[in-house]
């Protein structure tokens, strides 16, 4: 079954899977730039790593009200489909590249996981910024501290399945 479904992956896949990858970032750096034209300069603090908790509270203070609800009516949304297609991208780019490169080990396939929890880190990350968007300046620590752990693990997982990808074309090419 597994095998059937990688034999079914093709490069024209991958473009696709990449298109709306790219088409996605694109959307997502617009509604960016938005929240920061509405804050007057506020940037958003999911495409940052490692935000101190003194730092987001400045940045949820600077948004304002229109700034946060933006940031909450659009962005999070955007970054939540966002997030899907990148873990799809990169999901179906590692598996893809494992099985062209004849590296069929069950072992290894587990990278493969690792945008899907890049996935849901990003969501946690979502979570715990709509609680802190939504009450504003009366935030508590431990919501900023959620936000800020799985904003790390976020950019870890991603930028592993980054480099997993790149490391595959190389190694296919090469």
């Amino acid at each position: 079954m597994r095998d059937e479904f990688l034999c079914k992956i093709k490069w024209k896949h991958i473009f696709l899977l990449l298109f709306c990858f790219l088409c996605m970032m694109a959307i997502m750096r617009y509604t960016a730039l938005k929240v920061k034209v509405i804050s007057g300069g506020i940037s958003v603090l999911d495409l940052s790593l490692s935000n101190s908790v003194e730092y987001i509270r400045q940045t949820l203070i600077g948004l304002g009200y229109d700034g946060r609800m933006y940031y909450l009516n659009h962005f999070l949304v955007v970054d939540c489909i966002y997030a899907m297609v990148y873990a799809m991208f990169y999901f179906c780019s590692i598996v893809f590249l494992l099985h062209k490169n004849d590296i069929r080990r069950k072992r290894v396939y587990i990278f493969s996981v690792l945008p899907i929890a890049g996935m849901f880190f990003d969501w946690l990350e979502n979570l715990s910024l709509r609680f802190l968007l939504v009450n504003g300046t009366t935030e508590s620590v431990a919501w900023c501290m959620l936000f800020r752990v799985s904003n790390i693990v976020k950019f870890l997982f991603v930028y592993l399945s980054l480099l997993l990808v790149a490391l595959g074309i190389l190694y296919y090419f090469l």
